[in-house]
């Protein structure tokens, strides 16, 4: 049975508290699907926004910020 969403990312941050890299690897792929879902969302009900950006773009500049930030810090 697969666990919760919310129930895996405790599970990731965990580890990631205990130096697991490839848990902070699982973090940043739910975000990015989740971050591809919300911008395309954004982009459809934007309709002037989406002519200046694209859904890969705005997903993928979250996606390096969330990253940098999370080389520097660790979510509680």
């Amino acid at each position: 049975m697969e666990e919760p969403r919310t129930v895996h990312l405790q599970h990731c941050l965990d580890r990631l508290r205990g130096g697991d890299e490839a848990a902070r690897k699982e973090l940043l792929a739910g975000a990015c699907e989740r971050l591809t879902q919300l911008t395309r969302t954004m982009l459809r009900d934007y309709h002037r926004l989406k002519r200046w950006e694209e859904t890969e773009d705005v997903r993928q500049n979250a996606v390096l910020r969330l990253y940098r930030t999370l080389q520097e810090v660790t979510p509680a």
